[in-house]
């Protein structure tokens, strides 16, 4: 929604003798990183700049356990070969708040489209790298068709809601307006707590799952154990934050 980006253009240097500080005191191999909780690290300038790429170069040369690279950005293929050397201390996190195209361009126009996205995600997988889908916020969806979109691309699923996720029980999205735009654009359904359930409903197992099905994920084994299979939101946050299993 902003205007204005400073590009942190010294970040490498920095964040190299950060990097080296913590190995000294003998933290680096404990410390996890989140690529970044604020900004996209792939934004359009990042074609330029390459302030991101100079991160995941820092990231090789000094490893710490788990980098979650969060991101909607189709860009971040541009890296793949920094990621393989990664492996699985990093985890690609691809934003997909929906999986329908007019939702996003009613509400993110500006974003990637919906099966751009997915192609990252599956191409990310293909190649061995950890890739985390983040429904979040939760958009307006086809549930069943989005949970079987989302088995199909990602190890993992974190579905979240402007109500869970917002930090205010979505007194925050209010404010910003967003429940007079779903009213607006006829959404008014999915403005509301608990309405992520809707997905979760595809989610959950009614009986034992067999092992090709979408419930069967959220238990199935993988190569990263403490990450696999769907979560949800602010819940799984606080409950596994202090362990960095997230990470």
């Amino acid at each position: 929604m902003g205007k204005l980006v400073i590009a942190k253009v010294n970040l490498k240097e920095r964040l190299r003798a950060e990097l080296a500080a913590m190995r000294k005191a003998g933290r680096l191999d404990a410390a996890t990183v989140f690529m970044s909780s604020a900004t996209d690290p792939y934004q359009g300038l990042e074609r330029k700049l390459r302030i991101a790429r100079g991160a995941l170069e820092a990231f090789i040369e000094f490893p710490v356990r788990r980098v979650l690279l969060q991101t909607r950005s189709p860009m971040v293929e541009r890296d793949l070969d920094l990621l393989k050397q990664l492996g699985e201390r990093v985890i690609v996190s691809i934003t997909l708040e929906t999986d329908d195209d007019i939702v996003r361009r009613a509400l993110t126009p500006s974003s990637p489209s919906v099966a751009r996205r997915l192609k990252t995600a599956r191409l990310m997988r293909r190649e061995g790298i950890p890739v985390q889908l983040a429904i979040s916020p939760m958009m307006p969806n086809h549930p069943e068709h989005f949970a079987e979109l989302a088995d199909e691309a990602a190890d993992r699923v974190i579905v979240d809601s402007y109500f869970a996720g917002d930090g205010s029980g979505g007194r925050r999205s209010r404010a910003l307006g967003i429940g007079e735009l779903y009213h607006r654009l006829g959404y008014e359904g999915w403005f509301r707590p608990g309405a992520r359930s809707n997905f979760s409903r595809r989610c959950a197992p009614a009986s034992a799952p067999t092992a090709s099905s979408t419930a069967a994920k959220v238990s199935a084994p993988c190569r990263c154990p403490d990450w696999c299979g769907f979560r949800f939101g602010a819940e799984f946050f606080a409950e596994n934050a202090t362990k960095g299993l997230f990470y």
